[in-house]
């Protein structure tokens, strides 16, 4: 008796202890937090193990959790990303995300890990869900440890905490302190409250499940049970008879009495690894298990029948281990991997929707990442130990095959009077026997030795370093993600890593300074290319690829901005290449800044040109029977730099444009709040989407989804008006021979007849404007321009298209009319088609839009003037906005292809092929410019022998633009 007493006055003594802790805490000043800007990746999909996946009671959404420091939601029915959580982060793994909960009713996400930015305690995070932000009052500090765990009770007012040590706590909604327990010896990775609230389980590595009374008054442990070893995930069955428990150590399953712990049976099958992540079915018929657990090089996801004894069957595979699993309120399940990847299954294990590794893979690369003797140019494989290698080239600018890039050499992993022993995937290795210096738990992953024979390169799990022949340290760099393959470069200057993450890094071997880095997207389109400092160079929608994370609070969200945001200050393709003339990019910027070129002298820091940026306040999903509905948005900006337009789109249509006296004046950091009334086209689904503008720049689009419950009848994809203006210039009078084209004016005649003759009950009414040759000037198309913006309304298309020579000038791009003069850099500029008269034209449609531009043509390359023909900055310029599709004829460095067998450009020509048929893939009768553009991008590689690469960007939708066969009436 006096045990009990002792243990419930020690046990007071901690809750009044802890709960003034956390007041304490939530009282004092917030711990200090870094602002300066973080370059980060950013791919649209997790790039590091995937912690956890939840769903809402209804199975509406999705939450992903990731080390990569991001929570994500999706839409669970299809898979659609809806928005990116993001908490404070800070070097290596803080701000790694290990547990995360979305609460019963969808509306807000709990989520912590490693988050201790005073170095000492750690803190729990409240999202809203809909907006992804977390708001003042809604983060808990003063957690002893790391969150590993985190579960909400069933009516969603209480949330437990499972911490790497220090043990469980439980808040309630508001984050006041409720109870917990501290008498734990290892992390809890497994907790779960029981169907009616009541009581609560805790696994923990120490070897023990808790059992707990959860009710007004506190939490209270009523037992505790040892399984003899470390247990990992519990999860209660859903009549709240049964508990099933994971184990860390073996293939199996132990099923408890749920009121007393009492063994009840157990699950189990003949594998190597673990069945730690268990999850019932919402029927409780089956118990699904996974873990580390595998058969034949897969990491198994079983199903265990509870109503037929246990009989078990494995349901499916995944290529890493499986790290947290989820119930659907249908009977489905959700995974979450450490590829990482997750999917929605049902349940006999077929995939509903999914999404899967987004970055190469470069595990066991080995002899297959090749670089270049200068460096310049790498090969890899996208997937683990492919033999099918990508090629990139940094002068082409192009993601291809390996056998464009060059002479390439693998890494060199032995030499005569070199013995490196234990580099491969091992903890202990050598040169000559002498051991390398590693950190305690430091795994090996590659290695690599200069051609020299004096220098070695060892990749690890966390850094990447060089030693010298007698194994003394040189250099240490620290690494965002595993170096899985290592390289250098033939002549001694480079020393390549290729990280787990699916980039690849480049560091001056002679002191490991880091000087570029490149992320080559799977899709093998997309790429980007950029310096530590943020300047880069891309492809076409490349910008997109990485971007600016910036801490605001310990206790706020982070904001984040793509670098296309920063364009006009950092796109700098020129430098970017001269870094590898230079070796080092600080003389490259001196360089560049003597000949008055890509110099950063006038490059701005980020924190101080940054654009709006706009927060919905309203659900991502709505549903109404109105035909109009109320935009709830805000909108932030910052106070030297206030917001001058905001645009609303409803399917890429302009609906609406603020300006002036329409935007009110933001009187502190908190923005301002708006509503708009938009109306809705008779469509079942719409998408509206918010834009803002300031000084600086352009937002990211902010987008809801509408349906509509009203009558849409007779609701279709035609247009009223479909408006045309193609202008095509193949003579320049002012220029020289050499600069002259033969196809552009009639491959804009041949354009409007193709578009003419397709549109037969796609719109009531085409009327075209054709300019070429000398009626193509300047003044004229500046004027077709300005009519096709002016006439185009929310029901009519506009369509326009542009041939003859386009380049860039003084990084800006201009579209060569027939009277452009070259006799000095200032008449070119004066004389030519900007590209701003373009984009505004573009962005300011209120209706849809295509735009066709075949332009790049050679022999600009030869003039003497500052002319460059990479027109990717401009491209992503137009499509910044989302308000039109673009279909560009060639990308990057490329030309524009003409020959008299096409008697077109290759552009035009497979454009007007697709139109009249070959482009409906689908045998609907109907071209879209997506079907479009695969055919016209398909064909034009084949024309051109891969030298030039059609692109799209843009408002990208799939409304016709074209008919084959008309429909009856």
């Amino acid at each position: 008796m006096l045990d009990a007493e002792v243990e419930l006055d020690m046990r007071c003594a901690f809750v009044a202890f802890v709960a003034a802790f956390f007041a304490a805490a939530a009282a004092g000043s917030p711990p200090a937090l870094s602002t300066t800007p973080i370059l980060r990746l950013e791919t649209g999909n997790h790039l590091s193990l995937i912690t956890r996946v939840d769903t809402d009671r209804a199975g509406r959404y999705l939450l992903t959790a990731s080390e990569d420091k991001t929570l994500r939601i999706w839409r669970a029915a299809t898979g659609e990303a809806l928005s990116v959580l993001r908490p404070p982060v800070g070097d290596g793994s803080l701000g790694a995300i290990y547990g995360a909960a979305l609460s019963p009713d969808g509306s807000t996400v709990a989520a912590g890990g490693n988050s201790a930015f005073d170095g000492h305690s750690h803190a729990l995070y409240l999202f809203d869900r809909a907006s992804g932000a977390l708001r003042a009052g809604y983060t808990l500090s003063g957690l002893e440890a790391p969150v590993q765990q985190i579960a909400w009770a069933p009516d969603g007012q209480r949330i437990a905490v499972g911490l790497s040590q220090q043990g469980v706590r439980v808040f309630g909604r508001d984050l006041g302190y409720a109870g917990g327990d501290e008498e734990y010896n290892d992390a809890i990775y497994g907790i779960d409250f029981a169907p009616d609230g009541r009581r609560m389980a805790v696994a923990s590595l120490d070897g023990f499940v808790r059992l707990y009374a959860v009710a007004a008054d506190g939490v209270r442990r009523i037992a505790r049970k040892g399984l003899g070893a470390p247990a990992y995930a519990v999860a209660f069955s859903p009549d709240g008879r049964s508990l099933a428990v994971g184990s860390a150590q073996a293939a199996r399953v132990d099923l408890l009495d749920a009121q007393t712990l009492e063994p009840i049976s157990n699950f189990g099958a003949a594998l190597a690894g673990n069945l730690g992540r268990v999850a019932w079915s919402a029927d409780g018929r089956y118990l699904f298990a996974a873990g580390t657990a595998t058969r034949d090089g897969r990491f198994a996801l079983l199903r265990f029948d509870a109503g037929q004894g246990g009989s078990v069957r494995e349901i499916a595979g995944f290529d890493n281990i499986v790290v947290s699993l989820a119930t659907m309120p249908d009977g489905g399940l959700a995974v979450g991997s450490a590829e990482p990847s997750w999917s929605v299954l049902d349940a006999d294990g077929r995939e509903r929707i999914g999404r899967h590794r987004y970055a190469a893979d470069f595990r066991d690369a080995g002899d297959s990442f090749r670089v270049s003797n200068d460096g310049r140019a790498v090969a890899f494989p996208f997937s683990a130990g492919g033999s099918e290698l990508a090629g990139f080239d940094v002068l082409r600018g192009e993601v291809g095959s390996s056998s464009g890039v060059g002479r390439l050499t693998a890494p060199l992993t032995s030499t005569r009077g070199l013995d490196i022993q234990g580099w491969h995937n091992g903890t202990r290795p050598t040169i000559n026997g002498q051991a390398l210096d590693l950190l305690p738990g430091e795994v090996s992953r590659s290695v690599a030795i200069a051609t020299d024979g004096r220098r070695i390169v060892l990749g690890t799990e966390w850094y990447l370093r060089a030693f010298d022949a007698d194994a003394r340290p040189l250099w240490q760099q620290r690494l965002p993600a595993a170096a899985w393959a290592v390289n250098v470069s033939g002549d001694g200057r480079w020393a390549l890593a290729a990280l787990g993450d699916g980039t690849i890094h480049w560091f001056r071997l002679a002191d490991g300074a880091a000087q570029m880095a490149l992320f080559a997207h799977p899709d093998r389109e997309r790429w980007v290319l950029w310096a530590p400092s943020g300047h880069y160079d891309t492809s076409v929608d490349g910008d997109s690829l990485i971007g600016w994370h910036l801490n605001t609070a310990v206790n706020r969200d982070a904001q984040f901005y793509p670098v296309g945001r920063f364009r006009k200050y950092y796109y700098r393709p020129e430098l970017i290449r001269a870094v590898f003339d230079s070796g080092d990019f600080a003389v490259a910027v001196r360089s560049a800044e003597r000949k008055g070129t890509d110099g950063d002298k006038a490059t701005p820091p980020v924190a101080r040109v940054l654009p709006p940026r706009v927060e919905l306040l309203s659900e991502s999903d709505v549903v109404t029977d109105d035909a109009q509905v109320r935009a709830r948005f805000a909108v932030f900006s910052p106070a030297d730099a206030p917001v001058e337009e905001i645009k609303l789109r409803v399917d890429g249509r302009l609906a609406q444009t603020l300006r002036g006296t329409d935007i009110p004046r933001a009187r502190d950091s908190d923005g301002i709040e708006l509503q708009v009334a938009v109306s809705l086209p008779p469509a079942a689904t719409s998408t509206i989407a918010v834009i803002a503008r300031n000084r600086n720049g352009v937002s990211e689009p902010a987008a809801f989804r509408v349906r509509q419950r009203r009558d849409i009848t007779g609701s279709g994809t035609r247009y009223r008006h479909m408006y045309v203006f193609a202008a095509g210039v193949s003579a320049y009078p002012l220029l020289s021979d050499d600069l002259q084209l033969k196809f552009p004016a009639k491959d804009a005649t041949d354009f409007v007849d193709t578009i003419k003759a397709q549109s037969t009950g796609l719109a009531d009414q085409v009327v075209t404007r054709v300019l070429t040759d000398e009626r193509a000037s300047r003044r004229d198309i500046l004027a077709a321009l300005a009519w096709i913006r002016d006439s185009v309304g929310p029901s009519d298309i506009g369509v326009v298209f542009l041939a003859g020579h386009g380049f860039m000038m003084q990084n800006r791009y201009y579209f060569a009319g027939s009277d452009l003069d070259l006799a000095s850099e200032a008449n070119g500029m004066r004389t030519a088609v900007p590209g701003s008269a373009i984009q505004e034209t573009l962005a300011n449609l209120r209706g849809r839009g295509a735009f066709f531009l075949d332009t790049c043509h050679s022999g600009f390359a030869l003039s003497e003037l500052k002319i460059k023909t990479d027109l990717t900055g401009a491209l992503n310029d137009m499509g910044d906005e989302r308000a039109v599709v673009i279909l560009t004829g060639s990308a990057g460095r490329q030309t524009a292809a003409e020959a008299d067998e096409w008697n077109n450009g290759a552009f035009t020509k497979a454009i007007v092929e697709g139109l009249k048929g070959k482009a409906d893939y689908a045998g609907s009768g109907f071209i879209t410019p997506p079907l479009l553009h695969t055919y016209v991008s398909g064909r034009v590689r084949a024309m051109t022998a891969g030298r030039q690469t059609p692109k799209m960007v843009g408002a990208v939708f799939d409304e016709p633009i074209a008919i084959i066969r008309p429909p009856r009436r």
